[in-house]
This record gives structure tokens, sequence and C-alpha cells, in this order.
């Protein structure tokens, strides 16, 4: 952890500000009180990385592994400001620098770093057996690449580990498609998989604890 004092961060965006407070009991409640340790972060979209610089300085030690998937391209979604969409089509490449630049502050985090869609990326972090303690699922506005997103998270989410999903509360005027909102891809989620959860928080973000795993007792038993 790292004292935010100490460093000039680039930010164009307050997005993650609202979300700080409810962070800050959410990981007391599942570190201090739980007594449980983050060692391997798996952080599906991460924008210029206020999110990620958060738990840096107040949560993770070090050696923690950092695991980031985002293309750094940005969406027609989550941009709306005609700054920042002038900034990317000029390819300036802000919001990777920003990223780097700001996870630069931190070298005692083992930073790996996958510039390319989830969809492409999870099914080979599966394959080749990652497993997080945190996942933060923040990518695409779509429900069905939502769902995606978080059916991978799911096989890679360690028993105890904690899930976030944020946007479940997003809307914006015009767009009123089953499709157009990460909301019905966690819904769905949610309707298959909400036996391995527990509901730790309801809100604009949903967050859930995956449940330990069934104890298998071998044996026979007479009918």
């Amino acid at each position: 952890m790292k004292d935010k004092k100490d460093n000039n961060y680039k930010y164009t965006q307050p997005w993650f500000d609202n979300i700080k407070n409810s962070w800050d009991e959410i990981f007391k409640w599942y570190i201090i009180e739980g007594k449980n340790e983050i060692k391997s972060v798996l952080e599906i979209g991460c924008f210029e990385g206020k999110a990620s610089i958060y738990m840096c300085e107040k949560w993770l030690k070090d050696k923690t592994h950092y695991h980031v998937i985002d293309t750094f391209g940005g969406s027609s979604d989550e941009i709306g400001h005609q700054d920042m969409i002038k900034q990317i089509k000029e390819g300036d490449d802000f919001i990777y620098n920003n990223f780097k630049h700001n996870t630069n502050f931190f070298p005692n985090i083992d930073w790996k770093i996958e510039r390319e869609t989830s969809q492409h990326m999870l099914p080979l972090l599966e394959r080749k057996g990652y497993k997080y303690d945190f996942i933060y699922v923040d990518a695409s506005h779509l429900a069905d690449d939502t769902f995606v997103d978080a059916y991978w998270a799911h096989k890679m989410l360690q028993p105890n580990g904690l899930i976030i999903f944020d946007d479940f509360g997003w809307q914006e005027e015009g767009r009123d498609k089953p499709n157009d909102s990460p909301k019905f891809g966690i819904q769905a989620f949610l309707t298959l998989y909400q036996d391995e959860y527990t509901m730790v928080a309801n809100g604009y973000q949903i967050v859930l604890l995956k449940k330990p795993e069934k104890l298998i007792i071998k044996g026979t038993f007479n009918k």
C-alpha cells in the first residue's frame, strides 16, 4: 500500500468517485472483519485505472497478482464526452497511457495487462488455470457481453472470492432494448448461479461472495 499524496495521477473522468465509500465498507467487511486476503485480482475493463489505484492504495499487499483486460479504446457508451471522442479519434491513446502512468506508481504489484477484448482473453485465461480472489466486471454495457464476462469470471473466482458487477443500475435515454444495459446480463447470471453466491450488496453495483466448495462425502448409503 502506498500513500496517494506522493502520486500525481492522470484521470479525465470521476466515474469511480461515487462508489469509493461503498467499496470502503465492502472491503473493510471482506478483508478486515472477514479476515480474507486478496492475493490475485482480475479487472475486466479498467479505463484509466481509478479502481485499480484504489485497491493498490488501500487493500493490496506487495506482490499481489493484478490482471487487467481492456482494449483501452473506450466505447461510444461510456465515453459520452466530445473531448474524449476527439482524443480517441485522433489516436491519442490517452486511456492506455494514463493507465500505465497511474499504475507505474505501484511497482510492488505484479501487473499483467492484456490489451484485448474480454471475450477473447477470458477463455484463454481459464484454460491456463488462472484463479482470482477478487474480480471486478466493468467492461461492455451490453447485456450479452456482460453475461459472457460473468460466466468466465465465475469459473475463475476462488471459493469465498468476491465479485463486483458495475453498472447494474446504468440507464441511458433512448437505450431501452434488453441488450442495451448490463442489467439483464447480470440478472441472467444471477438466475443461473444464485445458489453458488451470497448477495453482499444490491444497488447500482451488484456484489457477490462465492460460497465455499460443497463438501463431498464419500461412501454408500442403504436404501
